[in-house]
C-alpha cells in the first residue's frame, strides 16, 4: 500500500471447468486466482 492507495494482485482469470488446472499450474504466475461462479 503506497500512498493511501489499495493495488489489486489479480492473476489469472479462470472459468469454473479449469478452476483445478488454475490451481495446479505447470508454470508460476504471480496474482491470486479469480474463479467467477454465477448462480
Amino acid at each position: 500500500m503506497r500512498d493511501g492507495r489499495l493495488r489489486a494482485n489479480i492473476g489469472n482469470i479462470s472459468t469454473l471447468d479449469y478452476a483445478v488446472p488454475a490451481f495446479n499450474p505447470t508454470e508460476r504466475r504471480s496474482g491470486e486466482k479469480i474463479i467467477p461462479v454465477r448462480a
